[in-house]
């Protein structure tokens, strides 16, 4: 199927391939922001899983989570600087976001360093006033 994003068969049994192999380890911005959703808990939003394998493509998702006593789920990916140009995604993060967003089986939220530097900014400097 020409309109499928995804790669050919071949090169993407490959890249899977390649990617699992890939150990992952989290960051501390990733771990905040772990913390941050798992606080979350008594409003509904429970982190399902953490550092798992996409079955499709094999990229890893650093976070998933979902709604207590539902089946809906969200990818969250936490984009370090690495992961960017000048604030515009790098072409791998680009290429990432498309795949795993194509495959429709959960929405993929994606939270860039600098906005949560801004969030955790803004909150320290409030704890510090009150």
């Amino acid at each position: 199927n020409e309109k499928d994003p995804l790669l050919p068969p071949k090169l993407r049994k490959e890249s899977k391939l390649a990617f699992i192999a890939n150990e992952s380890r989290p960051s501390k911005l990733q771990k905040d922001i772990l913390k941050a959703f798992e606080s979350l808990e008594s409003l509904g939003i429970v982190v399902v899983d953490e550092e798992i394998h996409c079955n499709q493509t094999g990229y890893s998702l650093d976070i998933v989570i979902g709604i207590k006593n539902s089946q809906k789920e969200m990818a969250v990916e936490i984009d370090g600087p690495s992961h960017f140009m000048n604030c515009s995604p790098n072409g791998a993060t680009t290429l990432k976001r498309r795949q795993i967003g194509s495959l429709g089986d959960r929405p993929l939220l994606s939270i860039p360093y600098w906005e949560w530097d801004e969030l955790s900014y803004r909150s320290n400097r409030q704890n510090q006033q009150t």
